[in-house]
């Protein structure tokens, strides 16, 4: 990118992680609010309640770090990508603390994936998805390792009678996941840079009308 276009990539860039760090204040305040109040236990703030209210907290304080950054900072690109990091790691949290295999909350990680695309584009929104299915076959996998219960039971995975089925039913999740991400960073990935493009070519185009304007305001005087 030349230094003219620059100033014009880090303004889309900037509104585009305001209104970013906007939005997962209100989804994850929504998220977690519902989960807390559904969620709770008889004597309040249980065994549920607690990693909620300490995930809200962190997400708070985050937004106004993350708020901060973007008025004082200048690599809004880095920004961004750790915004989504963090945000995956707060997501298999919520997951762990939610039942892992049968949490309702591993379609956080669609949310994350549909936000990164509004700055990475295309190949950095499948790089997240990426990541994103590598990180919950992980962190399943490594439930599943610690964990005491037997996988044929169907202790960990709901429904299996047998290790074998436990086993391709552990398959079929993660591919599913892994597919579905996949999907979602192509076709998000690909409406971003399509707008991505549209807005730089718009913002071209005004510049190009001040210069003219100018320009005829020069030979008018």
């Amino acid at each position: 990118m030349n230094d003219k276009g620059r100033p014009r990539e880090d303004a889309i860039l900037k509104r585009s992680l305001r209104a970013l760090i906007a939005v997962r204040l209100v989804v994850a305040s929504a998220v977690l609010g519902l989960g807390i109040f559904f969620l709770r236990g008889e004597s309040g703030a249980g065994r549920w309640n607690r990693p909620f209210f300490a995930m809200l907290g962190i997400t708070l304080l985050l937004s106004v770090v993350y708020w901060i950054g973007v008025r004082k900072g200048r690599n809004f690109r880095f920004q961004g990508i750790l915004q989504i990091l963090v945000d995956i790691g707060l997501a298999t949290g919520i997951i762990h603390y939610t039942g892992d295999f049968a949490s309702p909350f591993a379609l956080l990680y669609i949310l994350i994936i549909s936000a990164s695309s509004r700055f990475l584009l295309l190949r950095g929104t499948i790089l997240v998805a990426l990541l994103c299915a590598a990180t919950h076959g992980a962190h399943l996998s490594l439930h599943l390792l610690l964990g005491s219960g037997d996988i044929g039971a169907g202790v960990m995975v709901p429904g299996a009678a047998s290790a074998s089925e436990g086993s391709r039913l552990f398959a079929l999740q993660l591919g599913l996941y892994a597919i579905t991400f996949f999907l979602l960073a192509v076709v998000s990935g690909y409406l971003s840079v399509r707008v991505h493009k549209g807005g730089l070519a718009l913002a071209e185009a005004r510049s190009r009308l001040r210069r003219a304007s100018l320009n005829t305001d020069q030979i008018l005087r």
